[in-house]
């Protein structure tokens, strides 16, 4: 519904997410640093996007993206939009990253783990 995760406000489970990260490589189109998104054009991200989440299991899993794009109005900001899944674990504090494989590489750059939480 667009509102902020909070703990007075928790993700659900089935819920798309936005999640918002800096430095996910290329665009189409390119974008040069220090420059905005064209307007009226969305700015994807290049590359496989999967968001990392704690299961119910204990353990940890991942999800695809559903998109990545360069945010609208802003410099060097992405927002990298995810359902969460069925068996996400739920709490104050699951474990939420990114990892990121750049377009012919085979290789996964992942973020630091943040919290969120989840009903």
């Amino acid at each position: 519904d667009g509102t902020f995760v909070s703990t007075s406000n928790p993700a659900r489970v089935g819920e798309t997410i936005r999640l918002y990260a800096d430095g996910l490589g290329t665009t189409v189109p390119a974008l040069s640093t220090d420059a905005l998104p064209p307007p009226g054009n969305d700015a994807l991200v290049q590359g496989s996007i999967i968001v990392g989440y704690s299961n119910t299991s204990g353990g940890g899993s991942g999800t695809r993206a559903i998109s990545a794009r360069a945010l609208p109005g802003q410099i060097g900001v992405f927002e990298v939009v995810f359902q969460l899944p069925s068996d996400s674990a739920t709490g104050n504090n699951v474990n939420v990253s990114m990892g990121v494989t750049p377009p012919g590489s085979g290789t996964m750059y992942v973020s630091n783990t943040t919290k969120m939480p989840v009903q």
